[in-house]
Order: structure tokens, then sequence, then C-alpha cells
């Protein structure tokens, strides 16, 4: 039991550290501190509707690719 501590205090300080280091979480928070934020009000359905028109086509033609390329697969086994 106390190796299973040991060792997720470790890992805890680990993941602590990464994210400090790798992330520079007080860097971001500075950032997010210092910034200026403004209040909108924006209409949800044309934020959908944006959205859809953008993204619409994307996933029906990557559907169609994964498709196409899943029958030459077969095709070719």
């Amino acid at each position: 039991m106390i190796f299973v501590k040991n060792w997720s205090a470790q890992v805890e300080s680990y993941l602590l550290k990464l994210a400090e280091e790798g992330l520079k979480t007080r860097e971001l928070q500075k950032l997010y501190d210092g910034a200026n934020y403004t209040v909108e009000e924006k209409n949800g359905f044309d934020t959908i509707n944006s959205v859809k028109s953008r993204l619409g086509n994307y996933f029906v033609k990557k559907e169609s690719t994964a498709r196409k390329v899943a029958e030459e697969v077969a095709r070719l086994s």
C-alpha cells in the first residue's frame, strides 16, 4: 500500500511539473488575466448555421472518402 502511495505522489509531482514547464501555465494565466474581455450578444441559430455551412460538406466528403478507401481496401484484400 505504501508503494502505491509513493508512486501516486511521484506521478502527481511529475504531472504538475510537466504542466508547469510544458504548458507554461503561469504565463498562460497571466495572458488570460491581462486580456480585455468584452460582452457580446450572439444569436445561437446564426452561429449554428455558420458552423453548419462551413463544416456540413466537410463531413459528407470525409465519409465519402472513407467509404472509397474501405471499398478499395476490400477490393485489394
